[in-house]
């Protein structure tokens, strides 16, 4: 695998380590969120969940609450899929319990059941809790989100990248200007996310659309200078270390497939990863590349003024 940044500090090391306090934020709620809420969805409900038979029969249920131009929507989608999007859409939620389906009524009444328990397990989850969605949406969740994961390996992946792009960005980037791009970037992101996902139910939550700002910044920053590059085939000798590429690589590596991943899922949400807020992210992170270049080029021409304006005054006095 291939990551972007370095794990070795510079010579020179800041006096604030931002990349541990990062680092260890996401931990500790992670630890303090999964010990407080119980893990959505339970055990009983995954492996009733994953029956063929649920597929088929909440697929045929979501299908009769749709109106003719949603139904085209949903065509060429398996019944796997369909039954998918009808967990995600909060309106399939709210009218599973009044809705007059047709069918066999002993499996409707199975399939009203087991998702009235799923829908009751989601409102006491830490996703719902913590999430940015779009039917529960409080001020506070813009920055939640940003901190909270699904599962352990969520949590992992994410902060690999975090901790390499930090501790390579903390060289030469002042400590504000980092936090700022990490908490808009997840900010660009949940607006990403609820702008691309109006019919869906799940909240998200995770560091992606932060890491995916960070990501942009640093491509940005850096152009095309040549910088480290973390890699790790195996734990052996010469199976890591590091190597030196572009930073312009960022793109195509890894931020391209997220726009294209939203191209072919419009809702932005597939296998529980969230790309439109990784777009949002992304989006942002460039933004603010832009602005933190153009802010140190007229910085660097301010202050070249005020060198020739001394040089002047100093002549003037001689």
């Amino acid at each position: 695998m291939l990551f972007p940044g370095s794990i070795k500090r510079s010579e020179i090391k800041p006096q604030f380590n931002l990349a541990y306090v990062v680092v260890a934020l996401n931990i500790l709620i992670y630890i303090m969120a999964n010990l407080i809420f119980p893990v959505w969805p339970s055990t009983k409900s995954t492996d009733q969940l994953q029956n063929k038979n649920f597929d088929m029969a909440v697929a045929q249920m979501y299908i009769q609450t749709l109106d003719p131009i949603e139904e085209k929507d949903v065509a060429d989608l398996s019944l796997e899929q369909i039954a998918t999007q009808a967990l995600k859409d909060h309106r399939f939620w709210g009218r599973i319990e009044t809705f007059p389906f047709s069918g066999d009524q002993v499996q409707i009444a199975k399939m009203r059941a087991l998702i009235t328990d799923v829908r009751k397990e989601y409102l006491s989850s830490v996703q719902y809790q913590f999430g940015l969605g779009s039917t529960q949406t409080s001020p506070w969740a813009w920055v939640t989100y940003q901190f909270t994961h699904y599962s352990f390996f969520h949590l992992l992946g994410n902060l690999v990248f975090i901790f390499l792009v930090i501790t390579y960005l903390e060289k030469t980037i002042d400590t504000l200007t980092i936090i700022s791009v990490y908490v808009l970037g997840g900010i660009g992101g949940g607006i990403a996310f609820l702008l691309l996902n109006l019919d869906g139910n799940l909240s998200v939550i995770g560091a992606s659309g932060s890491l995916c700002a960070l990501m942009a910044f640093l491509m940005v920053v850096k152009k095309n200078e040549t910088m480290p590059w973390t890699y790790f085939f195996a734990p052996v000798p010469r199976g890591f270390g590091e190597i030196y590429l572009p930073a312009f690589l960022i793109f195509p590596i890894f931020l391209i497939a997220d726009f294209t991943a939203v191209l072919y899922t419009p809702g932005g949400v597939t296998s529980s990863i969230a790309h439109s807020a990784h777009i949002g992210g992304t989006i942002t992170g460039l933004v603010l590349g832009v602005g933190y270049l153009v802010h140190v080029f007229f910085r660097s021409k301010s202050a070249a003024h005020r060198v020739l304006g001394d040089h002047d005054r100093f002549n003037e006095l001689f």
